[in-house]
């Protein structure tokens, strides 16, 4: 029986697919299975897995009509065997020592039910743009995510016990790019959440990312999701599924372009940057980090690096400035716990 089973689910991602398999097939903690849906992939992504699979017996490989990722990765951990269950994303990198690291955790933190880690942003070159993940410690992880922050944890950079997974009901359908922000918060509710203050894992951005392609999904999905938590907190009954098809509210938009301006500078786009910075100003001018953002595009790549992080800082110290997103107005519980 190995001691962890790996889960990921992968849709024509042949592009990155290699380095994101090696780098956990050369783990230096040897006890696990590695567990891949190839969800309706159309192009060399079951070529690449079927050579794996036949060279290394810890790679199992299955292959299914396109459902989406929720419905995958439950999947896969149905058919886990064992105790410990480690989350990965098929363009994404894993350090070598990642999993021994989160194993020897768990094992000594039997409080602790779910384990990231911290992370490094790289571009399509695998040059790193961004250090991401500053929250380490389970009070100030609980903290962030209560108050609306779904980015305490990289998804793929996550261990977490299956009993646990499997206590509060696994990834919920209804919670659509938004799914692993619903688990943790429900999961925060019995046990205690951290992060590794190590970086062991690497995310992989791009301009075509998921999390841009579907940043207004997200953000909603996220808002609809910390909504069902304080709904549970009062004893009150959550709602069954989002609003849909409202108009983006104004700081939804200021969050998009926000977003998009950061990403444009860490690629190096400063003039695209400028642009959606102006916009995410106009949304909510009082927020000083898109400010510091194109202030930091005018003075150059080095300076702008060094306020990325400084921008980090500020949302940790002053929360909010991140707000949870309410795009109706109506339908989130109006008053902070």
């Amino acid at each position: 029986m190995p001691r962890v089973s790996v889960v990921m689910s992968v849709y024509n991602g042949e592009r990155f697919l290699r380095q994101a398999v090696d780098s956990l097939l050369h783990q230096t903690f040897p006890d696990f299975e590695f567990i891949v849906v190839d969800d309706g992939s159309t192009d060399g992504t079951a070529e690449i897995l079927s050579g794996y699979a036949r060279a290394d017996p810890r790679l199992c490989v299955v292959t299914q009509e396109n459902r989406g990722l929720i419905q995958s990765l439950n999947r896969a951990i149905g058919m886990a065997r064992s105790e410990y269950i480690a989350r990965m994303d098929a363009d994404d990198v894993s350090m070598a020592e990642r999993l021994a690291v989160q194993v020897n955790w768990l094992d000594t933190h039997p409080q602790i039910a779910v384990l990231g880690t911290r992370y490094d942003e790289i571009d399509e070159d695998g040059r790193v743009v961004r250090r991401g993940n500053r929250y380490v410690g389970s009070t100030l992880v609980e903290r962030a995510l209560f108050q609306g922050n779904s980015s305490v944890f990289s998804h793929g950079s996550v261990m977490f016990r299956r009993a646990c997974f499997e206590h509060v009901g696994g990834y919920r359908e209804q919670f659509k790019h938004a799914e692993d922000y619903d688990l943790w918060l429900r999961m925060a509710e019995r046990w205690k959440l951290d992060n590794i203050g190590e970086t062991l894992y690497q995310h992989r951005l791009g301009l075509d990312s998921v999390s841009l392609r579907y940043f207004l999904q997200q953000q909603r999905g996220a808002a609809f999701a910390l909504d069902c938590a304080r709904r549970r907190r009062r004893g009150l009954p959550e709602l069954a599924f989002p609003p849909v098809d409202l108009p983006p509210s104004r700081r939804e938009m200021g969050e998009y372009h926000l977003r998009m301006g950061t990403v444009f500078l860490q690629f190096g786009h400063p003039q695209k940057a400028r642009a959606e910075l102006r916009k995410a100003m106009g949304q909510f001018p009082s927020n000083p980090y898109p400010w510091i953002l194109w202030l930091g595009s005018l003075l150059g790549s080095s300076v702008m690096r060094r306020l990325i992080p400084l921008g980090q800082d500020l949302f940790l110290l002053l929360p909010g400035l991140r707000r949870p997103l309410t795009p109706s107005g109506t339908w989130l519980c109006s008053s902070e716990e």
